[in-house]
């Protein structure tokens, strides 16, 4: 189940009050938009230069939506007792802070994919390395998006083991932290080691081949950023199906399918390790992707 909330909870967590309406007993997830809000959802009013979502609050309501997270204002489209508008000073912030929370109750390890194209193999072969062994989310992060980011956090499963986050879309000249630092400096479990984002609960897949984005990369993660090189396998067999290699200090043998890139696949490989995942079993997830 993705993140689902009580009245109480969001009060706790978002510092409101309520401004109206009886607090409901039940839980819901959180829906931003009302023509997709579905029966059981807490709606959240947020407001644009070109919209704003208090104007939506009665279709909210029948569609179906247990309450609202709204903004402080003079009077609101609805006025009933069975629908509890929540007050708070941002709503964006709100639901940052809601998806924030949910993010730490579930407590996943993070394999942020950074530079990978969405053509790209990569995420997909993660996925097939590491939920062959552990309960695993796949999402995209969309470039200074903070609200695709609360998106990715408030659809994590509960029981979420590892997050599986592409941030793609890097080109040359790209400053690529700044680019995504909402996601890299709110989420303190990037890459392995000793930094100052407390504590490690993941890694950090570099896939790009921009050697300026990869020096800047380095710069911030510093020592603990994954290394890998083709000189640290031994080529098996290839043919035009298939690959087998075997890297240096291991005597597992590894198979990839004819369209797996080699160096997509061992940065899978490399990453998995680092989190703890055996040859045998990382080999095994390579035969699913």
């Amino acid at each position: 189940m993705a993140a689902a909330f009580t009245a109480e909870e969001i009060l706790e967590i978002t510092s409101g009050r309520l401004a109206g309406g009886m607090l409901p007993e039940e839980s819901g997830t959180i829906c931003t938009d009302s023509r997709t809000l579905s029966d059981g959802q807490w709606y959240v009013a947020l407001s644009g230069s070109r919209f704003d979502g208090h104007d939506f609050l009665g279709d909210a309501f029948s569609a179906g939506a247990i309450g609202a997270i709204v903004l402080e204002r003079g009077q609101y489209a609805i006025a009933n007792p069975q629908f509890p508008l929540i007050v708070v000073p941002d709503t964006v912030q709100a639901r940052r802070e809601l998806a924030w929370h949910w993010y730490e109750k579930t407590n996943p390890e993070v394999v942020a994919v950074i530079g990978a194209p969405p053509e790209s193999f990569l995420p997909a072969i993660c996925m097939s390395v590491f939920s062959a062994q552990r309960r695993c989310h796949q999402a995209s992060v969309e470039v200074n998006s903070e609200l695709d980011l609360a998106n990715v956090l408030l659809s994590l499963p509960q029981d979420s083991e590892i997050l599986i986050v592409s941030l793609p879309d890097c080109q040359a000249g790209d400053s690529i932290l700044p680019a995504r630092a909402v996601f890299v400096q709110e989420l303190p479990v990037i890459a392995p080691g000793n930094f100052d984002l407390s504590p490690p609960r993941g890694i950090a897949l570099i896939a790009c081949v921009d050697q300026e984005i990869v020096e800047q990369t380095k710069e911030y993660f510093g020592e603990s950023m994954l290394g890998c090189s083709l000189d640290d396998i031994e080529i098996i067999h290839k043919d035009g199906e298939s690959l087998k290699l075997r890297l240096k200090d291991s005597e597992q043998i590894f198979r990839l399918g004819g369209e797996i890139p080699l160096g997509q696949a061992l940065l899978a490989i490399t990453g998995a390790r680092e989190l703890g995942f055996r040859d045998q079993a990382i080999a095994a997830g390579l035969e699913l992707t």
